[in-house]
């Protein structure tokens, strides 16, 4: 079965073609990955391994989340293709080094032209996930759908549409799905390890947030961060934090919504979420960030309070403009 137009299976053919012809494989995905990311990386790897290729993934910080789908190696000498997941810009790859330099092909579902790679580029935003674009270049290397292609592609599928729940949901979603069921894969396990099991210090950040959290505009947008002391209380990890992106938009009411934390360079970063109408992604944009129009994000390189200001102003702003709409 084809999924999504020609012109996407025409390029995931020109991106197999790339593949079939290399030898030895570098996949790198954006800084802090989430579901997507590993579970499309972790995909094409596995996929690419059972052809015969020597392929490797590296996500710089081990993600101890996702470490049940592979290994994460650390790049060494040269490559004959390098290849980024999920990433779309160059410097969300800024963690690989030299390696960011040199990509020769990019897979991805977020708006934007793909103009860092050299060689070819499979771009297609309608996707709910790039886990589905990658399945498109699997389908076209002809790969074995094995136990750990399909756990890789159904993470990355479910954990950009939340299970099936977010509204960028395609019929793509269900039909990759329904292929990797037949193909003998039960994600049943990974459902519950992903959306129904929570450490306790998750929990306990998550209590914190929702209480230092600002509601405006009659609760429909929110405002809250992440602060080192709330981390510390809560024995929290990266793991832990990143699981929370979503939170607040999931409240009653809420419409949009963005989380702050102060990152290991000293930068703020924003996570922004809305549910039905504001474009996060246009206001992220605006300070050098990007992603989807419901999910997207940016950094700030000043204090908290500020970037805390900016942003609530930015969600406000953008709230009354729709509803006055």
């Amino acid at each position: 079965m084809n999924y999504f137009n020609g012109d996407v299976i025409s390029a995931a053919k020109t991106v197999a073609d790339y593949l079939k012809n290399a030898g030895r494989i570098l996949i790198l995905t954006h800084e802090n990955p989430d579901g997507d990311a590993v579970g499309s990386a972790f995909g094409l790897c596995h996929a690419l391994r059972a052809l015969g290729k020597d392929a490797s993934v590296f996500l710089g910080e081990p993600c101890e989340r996702f470490a049940f789908l592979g290994d994460n190696s650390v790049p060494s000498g040269e490559y004959d293709l390098v290849v980024s997941v999920d990433a779309a810009e160059k410097n969300l790859l800024k963690y690989a080094g030299k390696y960011a330099d040199i990509i020769d092909i990019t897979i991805d579902h977020h708006p934007g032209r793909g103009d860092f790679a050299r060689k070819a580029k499979l771009i297609e935003p309608s996707a709910a996930a790039a886990a589905e674009l990658v399945f498109v270049v699997i389908k076209a290397l002809g790969a074995k759908l094995s136990f750990e292609v399909c756990e890789a592609i159904f993470c990355g599928i479910v954990s950009d549409t939340n299970c099936f729940r977010y509204k960028n949901t395609c019929a793509e979603s269900y039909g990759i799905s329904a292929e990797l069921a037949e193909s003998g894969y039960n994600g049943g396990e990974l459902i519950k390890r992903l959306f129904e099991t929570r450490t306790k210090s998750s929990i306990e950040l998550e209590t914190l947030l929702f209480h230092g959290a600002e509601f405006f505009c009659d609760g429909a947008v929110v405002v809250g961060k992440i602060t080192g002391e709330m981390i510390e209380k809560a024995q929290a990890t990266e793991d832990d934090i990143g699981s929370l992106s979503g939170f607040l938009r999931s409240i009653e009411g809420v419409e949009c919504s963005a989380i702050l934390k102060k990152n290991g360079s000293g930068e703020i970063k924003v996570s922004t979420r809305s549910e039905n109408f504001v474009d996060v992604s246009e206001i992220c944009r605006k300070y050098g960030g990007g992603g989807h129009v419901r999910a997207a994000g940016c950094v700030f390189a000043l204090p908290m309070d500020e970037a805390y200001e900016i942003m609530k102003g930015e969600l406000i702003a953008a709230y009354d403009k729709v509803r006055n709409n």
